[in-house]
């Protein structure tokens, strides 16, 4: 469930789908801490394969949406 704009992690774009930059400093740990762990997996997989990597890259990603889901700013209706 997206919280408020107040309480909100991360801003909602003002058109297209997704987030912008995040809003507080929980948002820009949780994208540091994405950014960081992607570059440390790729550093980490890169001799099992490209397969591994994306496998990897995928579920990291997908975590960081939930996340985005659960901490952006909810969808406004006009």
């Amino acid at each position: 469930m997206p919280l408020s704009k107040n309480k909100a992690w991360f801003r909602r774009k003002s058109f297209g789908f997704g987030w912008g930059l995040p809003l507080r400093w929980q948002g820009w740990a949780v994208l540091l801490v994405y950014f960081g762990a992607l570059w440390l997996g790729i550093l980490s997989f890169s001799k099992h394969g490209t397969g591994t990597i994306i496998g990897y890259a995928s579920a990291i990603t997908a975590i960081f949406l939930v996340i985005l889901f659960w901490k952006g700013e909810a969808v406004t209706k006009k």
